[in-house]
């Protein structure tokens, strides 16, 4: 065998090889399900589908969160001021039956209520491209993703790496909320005085 083609041999070995692994990370990737999840959440932040990314979230992490809202209303003297918490985010006609409203909902209904008081984070959610890098199991049930974000806020780009965290639970996975939930209700608290 010449040199030629044994170099051409060992080239066509790389190749193959590199294509293998390549197929590999996205075979991984398609059929670990905590990567679908993170995947799922941020496209439905992406459409602005609240209720869509609220399906990524534990049942009992969304009781939380309206428990959390509802405390903060609770909190406003008088009435709820409806050009501000308008009842049909909330999928109520009026503002007495926000409060009624299943978990799912309400969170759609605080989301929509933020974005719409806030139209730089409504921009910068739709249109910034997430890249998920890589993951760290922490256990059997807690992993953390790290995505690269870089998004358009006004004429410059912001690019940060964020980490979004998910629990499993029942045999699912489930995205963690707490930090998201902590920083809503302050620019909600912020958005009512």
């Amino acid at each position: 065998m010449s040199l030629y083609q044994m170099l051409t041999r060992q080239a066509l070995i790389f190749a193959i090889v590199a294509v293998m692994s390549i197929m590999s990370a996205s075979v991984s990737a398609q059929s670990d399900p905590a990567r679908s999840v993170v995947e799922g959440y941020i496209a439905a932040q992406h459409r602005l589908d609240w209720k869509a990314a609220a399906s990524y979230i534990a049942p009992t992490d969304l009781a939380e969160f309206k428990k959390t809202f509802q405390s903060i209303f609770a909190g406003i003297p008088g009435t709820i001021d409806t050009t501000i918490l308008r009842p049909a985010s909330f999928g109520k006609r009026n503002a007495a039956d926000i409060a009624s409203a299943d978990s799912v909902s309400y969170f759609a209904g605080i989301f929509t209520t933020v974005f719409e008081l806030y139209p730089v984070m409504r921009d910068m959610a739709s249109t910034s491209e997430n890249k998920v890098l890589g993951s760290v199991n922490e256990g059997d049930t807690l992993k953390h993703f790290l995505c690269r974000v870089n998004a358009k806020v006004q004429q410059e780009t912001i690019s940060n790496v964020e980490v979004i965290s998910l629990y499993k639970s029942g045999g699912k996975w489930y995205v963690m909320v707490k930090r998201s939930m902590e920083q809503m209700a302050n620019l909600v608290r912020r958005s009512i005085r």
